[in-house]
């Protein structure tokens, strides 16, 4: 009978503990992502920078090389958003951020990043082929426009940089 109390109090020790620190755990941050401070996203954007410096195709075990390239082409698109907000929120940050920016872009159109699409419409690469392609590249584009048009304002209209570089339109 003692070892049924002993294994009835493991038990309930056991689940009252899974039902709370996973939680305590999880929110530890989580004030500061819901009411971000420079801080918290200062640290978000060096982590993220970090992991884009390292990513390749090998990064991601999907199982497939589409997938993977999508993982890929995602991740540098996403990474480049975030520091896009961080440079219109952050205008001491913004330098930064438009370099990393930068490097997301060179991601983006780097043999590596582009292989997907270029593998899912046999052989035709969307920027190579902006004027007369048949194919629709659209989510491709759409996608890459969404960081790049943030760049060109900031640049443009925040920083007020007269000279262009190889991405401002």
């Amino acid at each position: 009978m003692k070892k049924v109390g002993k294994y009835f109090v493991s038990v309930v020790v056991f689940c009252v503990l899974l039902r709370t620190v996973p939680i305590w755990w999880c929110q530890r941050y989580a004030e500061d992502f819901y009411n971000p401070t420079f801080k918290s996203c200062k640290m978000m954007a060096d982590g993220t920078a970090e992991q884009i410096e390292k990513m390749t195709p090998k990064s991601f075990d999907t199982g497939s090389q589409l997938f993977n390239g999508e993982w890929l082409f995602g991740s540098n698109t996403m990474a480049a958003l975030g520091n896009a907000q961080m440079a219109l929120k952050y205008p001491d940050y913004r330098e930064i951020a438009l370099k990393r920016m930068r490097v997301c872009f060179d991601n983006l159109l780097s043999d590596e990043v582009q292989a997907f699409d270029i593998s899912e419409w046999n052989g035709s690469n969307a920027i190579e082929n902006l004027d007369n392609d048949e194919n629709d590249h659209a989510a491709y584009l759409g996608y890459f426009n969404l960081p790049l048009s943030l760049y060109n304002h900031i640049r443009t209209n925040l920083v007020k940089v007269d000279e262009k570089d190889k991405y401002q339109l």
